[in-house]
Formats: structure tokens, C-alpha cells, sequence
């Protein structure tokens, strides 16, 4: 009886040992696991800053691109303002005006200067001043923005 004893303890300590034998390596499975999710998770912190980074400086770049065309075209509406002003002062005062200049986007009309110098201002529609009629038609409009 007491061999019987005896072969089940040493039965119960092999099972022991394979418990802990298992146990190992599940920890060891773990650990792995756990290394891998981390580095998992680094890399996707790592990739919300950068898109974060990324959604700033295009913020910034459209801002600025914004910027720069709101300001060239409200520079070139002041300039034109400021011609038709100076251009109808002229013609107030009864001065004979040159042609107007040519005009970048006149020239991609495919106008010629000669042509853009025949341009007269019409009689029909627009206010009179002196003999000569100035209509808004007749003023080169820019039409690319």
C-alpha cells in the first residue's frame, strides 16, 4: 500500500511540474503579447501626432493660400477703382484721354494694342459727359480671378 502511496504522489508531482512547466511558457506567451500591444500602441500615438502635425500645416498652408489671393485681388480691385476714378476726374474735366493701357487679360483675349486703342466709349445707355458718353461695358473687366 505504501508503494501504491508513493506512485500516486510521484504521479501528482509530475502533474505539478507540467502545470508549471505550462505556466511558463503561458507567461512567457504573455509577455510577447504584451511587448507587441505596446509597440502597437507607441506606433499609433506616434501616428496621431503626426496627423495631427499634418492637419495643422495644411490648416496653415490653406490660410495663407487664402490670404495671398484675398489680398491680390482686392489689390487689383483697388487699382482698377482707382483708374476708373482718375479716368472719369479726366473726363469731367474735358481733358481728351489717351486709350486705356492694355491689360494682361486683354492681351490673353487675343487683342491687339491697336484694337484696344480703337475702343471708344459708346453713346447709348451711359452717362454724358461733354459730348462723349462713358458706359461701364466699355471698361476692360478683368475675367479670370
Amino acid at each position: 500500500m505504501a508503494l501504491a502511496a508513493v506512485g500516486r504522489l510521484w504521479q501528482l508531482a509530475r502533474k505539478l511540474e507540467e502545470l508549471f512547466t505550462l505556466h511558463a511558457k503561458v507567461e512567457g506567451s504573455l509577455l510577447v503579447i504584451d511587448q507587441r500591444l505596446k509597440s502597437i500602441e507607441d506606433r499609433m500615438v506616434r501616428l496621431e501626432v503626426e496627423q495631427l502635425q499634418i492637419v495643422t500645416e495644411a490648416r496653415s498652408a490653406a490660410t495663407a493660400a487664402s490670404t495671398a489671393i484675398a489680398g491680390a485681388v482686392i489689390s487689383d480691385v483697388v487699382t482698377r477703382i482707382t483708374r476708373l476714378e482718375v479716368r472719369a476726374d479726366q473726363v469731367e474735366q474735358g481733358r481728351h484721354l489717351p486709350p486705356p493701357r492694355p491689360t494682361p487679360s486683354r492681351r490673353r483675349e487675343g487683342k491687339s494694342t491697336r484694337e484696344i486703342a480703337s475702343l471708344r466709349p459708346q453713346r447709348r445707355g451711359g452717362r454724358r459727359y461733354g459730348r462723349q458718353t462713358l458706359r461701364l461695358a466699355d471698361l476692360p473687366v478683368r475675367q479670370s480671378w
